[in-house]
């Protein structure tokens, strides 16, 4: 494996990929960004330099996300389809192991590779989750309220009688 900024085509979606910290040789830390509509620029200019003096780490972005191609098919983005562009991303870079390393919606996007392909995972690593919210769905209700700020005034009565409680 070797250090660098490339594209993989994977399901017929370009998606973008760095490698960095090659030389250690270790497991990679597989950065699997939040969102959806994330992106890994935050974690390259932060940890992601620091974690790269100790570990190989391969940043990549989700189809539709920051410097990856969007999919013609708006509805081409289910959590199956993002499980299955991440095992491409494995097979494709003939990774053995990973670690995957997911930051709020890429926590549940880690957790549902590590479901399915365990033998592809030698750790996991979740920060900020999105599903282990308090009882009353204070994070769920906080974004939700927030969409509801910018949404056009047709569209509110329709989105608050489904999702507001």
């Amino acid at each position: 494996m070797e250090n660098g900024e490339f594209f993989l085509t994977i399901n017929s979606i370009k998606h973008w990929v760095k490698i960095a910290g090659a030389e250690n040789e270790t497991v990679p830390l597989v950065i699997i960004h939040g969102g959806p509509g994330g992106h890994n620029y935050t974690f390259e200019r932060t940890i992601g330099p620091y974690l790269e003096e100790y570990a190989t780490v391969i940043y990549y972005e989700q189809r539709g996300c920051g410097r990856s191609e969007a999919p013609e098919d708006k509805e081409a983005y289910s959590i199956p389809l993002l499980i299955s562009d991440l095992e491409i991303l494995c097979n494709d870079l003939k990774l053995k192991k990973i670690i995957p390393l997911g930051f709020s919606f890429g926590s549940e996007l880690a957790l549902e590779f590590v479901l399915l392909h365990p033998d592809l995972v030698e750790k996991v690593i979740i920060q900020a989750p999105t599903i282990f919210c308090d009882a009353n769905n204070r994070i769920p209700n906080i974004q939700l309220n927030g969409f509801l700020q910018i949404a056009e005034e047709i569209k509110m009565d329709w989105f608050t009688a489904l999702y507001i409680r």
